[in-house]
């Protein structure tokens, strides 16, 4: 775990920036791995998942071809909610490339090293899987008229 510890001549703002986000004054300008700010955003994506891994496949078994709305569009009623979801993922494939990483039990803070490894491991991946599908069905829900129904 991170130490915490008062650094000489460090204003209140810096001490905020190094306690929440791990970034020290002289050193590392990215976030710290062990920071509170990335394990709130570690949390939050756990959680995230989790409901996206029950919440999927009952949409797509049960309500796929359910009219949501009165126009007759099928509109998910969570698709607010969902376009959240896959806008924080979004937002997480960002600050992946902002995040020191351990590397055989040392700290690294270069940030292309940091860059060049995440595109060698779980960037691909990520990016796949980070697809806004929630944004691309209420883009096709503007773009449509009411009268329009599918097959």
């Amino acid at each position: 775990a991170q130490q915490i510890q008062h650094c000489e001549g460090e204003s209140g703002l810096q001490r905020f920036i190094r306690v929440v986000f791990g970034i020290y004054p002289k050193g590392s300008k990215l976030l710290h791995p062990d920071s509170i700010f990335v394990q709130t955003i570690v949390t939050i994506s756990v959680l995230l998942l989790s409901y996206t891994a029950l919440v999927v496949p009952v949409m797509l078994g049960f309500f796929w071809d359910e009219e949501w709305s009165a126009d007759g569009h099928s509109r998910r009623p969570l698709l607010e909610w969902d376009m959240f979801v896959d806008a924080f993922f979004l937002c997480e494939i960002f600050l992946t490339f902002f995040t020191g990483i351990f590397r055989r039990g040392l700290y690294v803070d270069d940030m292309k090293e940091v860059t060049q490894a995440y595109l060698k491991s779980l960037f691909f991946f990520d990016c796949i899987t980070s697809i806004p599908v929630a944004w691309i069905e209420y883009a096709y829900l503007l773009n449509t008229d009411g009268d329009e129904r599918g097959p």
